[in-house]
């Protein structure tokens, strides 16, 4: 018991995909897309086979009787002439012509309906894209080592699973032959003592019967063989953390470069901010913690502005930058502090800092009506 279970196990090994190792990452919609616009996209070709079947019948039953007497009448036009027709090249010729021609107007119809469901199949299971990546040669691929002899056609996923799709519609086609044969053996045994025509109208409608009942039930298989496949296809399409962590580079940006650049347009904002300093009319402190610098324009503001504003050490370079520009400073713990919090650089304050902010600027006024006294 114990050998048979090492021996199943060893075996199944066999079947397994070398290149699958590692790949536990779920694909991304950028490697979906670029599988689809490569022609690799999850289908069935079951379902194209049984709708085809299906409705091919459909319509064969439809018009079996057109078909079966277009042909009888050829066949007749034939034999009929063979006695005064010359056995010449150009004769032959004209027979084969005049056949084509008879069995494109005959089959080309059924032909021509087949197609079109098979096409209507495949657009609906993946849609409508038209791709010719497919048809182009990759050299690359051909190889005749050993190692992909065995992975990729003797012990394959695929190739198991494709043995036992086959071995399930031979059982499914056989079983319903048995079926249907017996269920009408009786009639069918009893064509012996009946005309051409009646016996061909019996067995037609047992294969009729036959064909029908395959075609559906290979419907509701296909169903099944489509998840397969698009469990497979998405199988084949996980990536390794590597490769997902690549991509988001690519997508998103190194995110080293990208720290960087962040850090650059702090600098450059901070540069524009302390550049904006020496402007402004009052810088408010908390004393050390906090800075902010307003600028009041009458002419073209409504309210007072933050030109600049920052916390310890930014805030310490503010009110350093103020006192080389002779912008005054005042301490207001509280208003240093909700200005800080609430408005951000490049905004007015709020209604409900109006009154505070303009008592901080009727006491600079002041301290500039004193200055210009005094000179």
């Amino acid at each position: 018991m114990l050998n048979d279970e090492l021996y199943l196990k060893i075996n199944l090994q066999l079947f397994a995909a070398p290149e699958d190792e590692g790949r536990t990452e779920e694909p991304t919609e950028k490697k979906i897309r670029e599988a689809r616009e490569k022609g690799k996209v999850a289908k069935t070709t079951e379902l194209a086979s049984a709708l085809v079947l299906l409705i091919g019948f459909f319509v064969l039953a439809i018009f079996a009787s057109n078909l079966f007497y277009g042909f009888l009448a050829f066949m007749r036009s034939i034999f009929d002439n063979l006695d005064t027709m010359d056995f010449t090249f150009g004769n032959f010729r004209q027979i084969a012509t005049d056949g084509l021609i008879q069995f494109a107007k005959l089959a080309g119809p059924l032909l021509v309906i087949s197609m079109i469901i098979a096409f209507v199949a495949d657009v609906v299971q993946v849609g409508f894209k038209f791709t010719l990546h497919p048809l182009k040669p990759e050299f690359s691929k051909i190889s005749f080592t050993m190692e992909k002899l065995r992975t990729k056609i003797f012990f394959s996923r695929e190739v198991l699973v494709n043995f036992i799709k086959s071995v399930l519609k031979v059982i499914i086609i056989l079983g319903i032959a048995i079926f249907v044969i017996y269920s009408d053996y009786p009639r069918i045994v009893n064509t012996i003592h009946l005309g051409i025509m009646e016996a061909v109208k019996i067995v037609s409608w047992s294969t009729f019967k036959m064909a029908i009942w395959t075609s559906i039930i290979l419907l509701f298989f296909s169903g099944f063989d489509y998840l397969y496949q698009r469990w497979s296809h998405m199988q084949s399409l996980k990536m390794t953390v590597h490769e997902v962590k690549e991509e988001r580079k690519q997508y998103e940006g190194d995110p080293l470069i990208k720290m960087r650049q962040r850090e650059r347009h702090r600098e450059l904002a901070m540069r524009r901010m302390m550049q904006e300093v020496p402007k402004a009319d009052v810088v408010v402190t908390n004393p050390t913690h906090f800075a902010v610098a307003l600028l009041y324009e009458p002419e073209y503001m409504n309210a007072a502005q933050v030109v600049a504003k920052g916390a310890d050490l930014i805030a310490k370079r503010i009110m350093e930058i103020a006192g080389e520009n002779n912008v005054p400073l005042i301490q207001d713990r509280v208003l240093a502090r909700t200005l800080y919090k609430e408005v951000d650089i490049g905004e007015e304050i709020p209604p409900i800092l109006f009154e505070a902010v303009a008592n901080v600027l009727v006491q600079i006024y002041k301290m500039r009506e004193k200055k210009e006294a005094v000179i």
